[in-house]
């Protein structure tokens, strides 16, 4: 009877251990549904994403057509930028000629100008204080006079002269 009784418990935990394994199967197949189902997402997912990356290469390829097209168009650019350099270096030797021309009038008027205000004009006050002496016909101071002007023109044309000469040594 014991073993009777054993057998009996044997048996019972046999049917336990098959309900338990049944229970664990029917949940397993329920897993392998889901599982099933989510493949099955996953798959229409994988289309979608197959077309995506579909649209995606062709709209690469388009980016890649306008890069060439960017590249060509900055070579261009390129090339307009160094045909603009060299014009504007030119320019800029052209502006450097007329400088230097522009540098020489002034020395050239500025020389005048001292001249004229140097010189000329003091040679016409000269000769103009020397006509007053004239009208007062004063026949001696007149002729000391004229002497003396012509001394003082003479010495203010030397020294005109001796001023230009040392510019001309001071530019060379």
């Amino acid at each position: 009877m014991e073993k009777l009784d054993m057998i009996l418990n044997g048996i019972e935990l046999l049917k336990e251990t098959v309900g338990e394994i049944s229970h664990d199967m029917a949940e397993m197949k329920d897993t392998i549904y889901r599982l099933g189902e989510k493949v099955e997402g996953l798959e229409r997912k994988t289309d979608e994403l197959g077309e995506k990356v579909g649209s995606l290469e062709r709209k690469t390829d388009e980016l890649g057509n306008r890069v060439e097209s960017l590249e060509q168009k900055t070579e261009e650019l390129g090339n307009r930028v160094e045909s603009l350099e060299q014009k504007t270096e030119e320019l800029g030797n052209r502006v450097e000629k007329l400088e230097h021309r522009t540098d020489e009038l002034g020395q050239m008027v500025k020389s005048t100008e001292l001249i004229l205000e140097n010189e000329t004009n003091r040679n016409i006050r000269m000769i103009a204080e020397g006509h007053l002496d004239l009208n007062r016909k004063l026949d001696s101071a007149l002729r000391i006079e004229n002497e003396k002007e012509l001394l003082v023109v003479r010495v203010n044309i030397l020294e005109g002269e001796v001023r230009r000469i040392k510019e001309r040594m001071q530019s060379a």
